[in-house]
């Protein structure tokens, strides 16, 4: 016989649904709103993330030749960019959207 496969060995997901979850805190628009609390969430990954990369870039690579170190240091080093590039789209859209609320708390 030969081995199982990956998928018939999966984890059951739990059926018991979250207790502290109230129906009438989720119909509500305050939670539709983007709170403090996701933002610091976004902000801090992507920060953690940064961090790896740099801390990828500064460890010293030991086994790999000249060419595999430089063209491994140059995709770290692209995707660190990609990365700041996406902070800085968040901060755009953060920066939008407390621009929306504030006008709309004046119209209101």
């Amino acid at each position: 016989m030969g081995k199982p496969k990956r998928n018939s060995m999966r984890i059951d997901e739990p059926t018991s649904k979250p207790a502290g979850v109230d129906k009438s805190s989720l119909s509500s628009p305050e939670s539709n709103s983007l709170g403090p609390r996701a933002v610091n969430a976004t902000q801090l990954r992507t920060k953690q993330g940064a961090d790896n990369l740099l801390h990828k870039i500064k460890k010293k690579q030991k086994i790999l030749r000249t060419k595999a170190k430089k063209r491994q240091e140059q995709g770290i080093k692209r995707a660190l960019m990609i990365r700041e590039k996406v902070e800085v789209k968040i901060e755009k859209a953060l920066d939008k959207l407390s621009k929306k609320r504030h006008l709309k708390s004046i119209w209101e």
